[in-house]
C-alpha cells in the first residue's frame, strides 16, 4: 500500500483547511524541519512556502461551495501562537522565544 500524499492527508473544505493549519502550527511550534518551511538560523523567523503548502491541495471550499478563507484562518493561528507577519508574504517572526 502506498504512502498518503500531502493532498490526501487533509479532507476538503473548512475541516481540511483547519487540519492543514493545525499540522503546520505543530511543525512551527516544534521548530521542525519541513520542506514547506524555511527557518532563520536562530529559528525566530520562518518563511512559509505557500506554493508547497496550498497548491499541493485541491481548492478548499466551505459548505456553500465558496473557497474557504485560508488566509484569515492562517493569520489568526499564527498570531495565536505568537508569530507576527514580518514584511513579505509568508514571512513571520517571533519577538520572544517560546517558554520551555
Amino acid at each position: 500500500m502506498s504512502e498518503p500524499t500531502e493532498a490526501s492527508k487533509h479532507p476538503r473544505g473548512r475541516e481540511g483547511m483547519e487540519s492543514l493549519v493545525t499540522e503546520m502550527m505543530q511543525l512551527i511550534d516544534a521548530r521542525a524541519d519541513d520542506p514547506r518551511l524555511q527557518w532563520s538560523p536562530d529559528r525566530m523567523t520562518v518563511r512559509v512556502l505557500y506554493s508547497k503548502l496550498v497548491l499541493t491541495h485541491q481548492p478548499m471550499t466551505d459548505g456553500q461551495g465558496r473557497r474557504a478563507r485560508f488566509a484569515d484562518t492562517w493569520l489568526a493561528a499564527m498570531a495565536e501562537h505568537g508569530w507576527q507577519p514580518a514584511g513579505s508574504p509568508g514571512l513571520f517572526t517571533r519577538a520572544v522565544p517560546p517558554a520551555n
